[in-house]
């Protein structure tokens, strides 16, 4: 199972994979730099499509296009309110029914940054901890994904995800 996922020191905007996890706000406003730059880099054609979804529930995932990225989807995991921190419930949720929805959308591989982390106090080593926890959980169901990549733009991001990573 574990030969199933990556840790990848890169620009997620860059990941050649079917889906990108992106973390989002009930609201689907831009919130958390990520996801920001996914949607910017992706273009308009993602954030018209995200305003046509009314306020989402914490813990749900919807899809829509990836725009101009490599991937064909970008996945949006609903983890707060806007101006709320994330709580590791509502996190681990949202992970859960995107991988879910990625397996109903038949993909073979996703990306995901860290998520949760920054202003929640939720730390990097406990995000994760619970982000790959999830991913193993659902990769030893029976699911199409063949390939996870939890990718980070920070060497000390890199080195916590490697330490989870190993007590998994």
């Amino acid at each position: 199972m574990k030969t199933n996922i990556d840790i990848v020191f890169g620009d997620i905007c860059n990941a050649r994979v079917d889906g990108i996890i992106c973390q989002a706000n009930t609201d689907l406003e831009l919130e958390d730099k990520i996801t920001t730059r996914l949607i910017e880099q992706g273009q308009q054609d993602i954030r018209d499509e995200c305003n046509q979804f009314d306020s989402q529930q914490k813990g749900s995932a919807i899809a829509t296009t990836a725009g101009k990225l490599p991937a064909k989807f970008l996945l949006h995991t609903v983890t707060h309110n806007i101006g709320e921190t994330v709580e590791e419930e509502d996190m681990m949720l949202a992970i859960r029914n995107a991988l879910n929805l990625a397996k109903a959308k038949m993909l073979k591989s996703v990306a995901m940054p860290l998520m949760g982390i920054g202003n929640s106090g939720i730390s990097i080593r406990r995000a994760a901890e619970l982000m790959l926890a999830e991913v193993k959980r659902h990769l030893e169901s029976e699911s199409p994904i063949e390939r996870v990549l939890l990718v980070v733009d920070d060497e000390a991001d890199y080195w916590a995800c490697e330490e989870a990573f190993r007590q998994l």
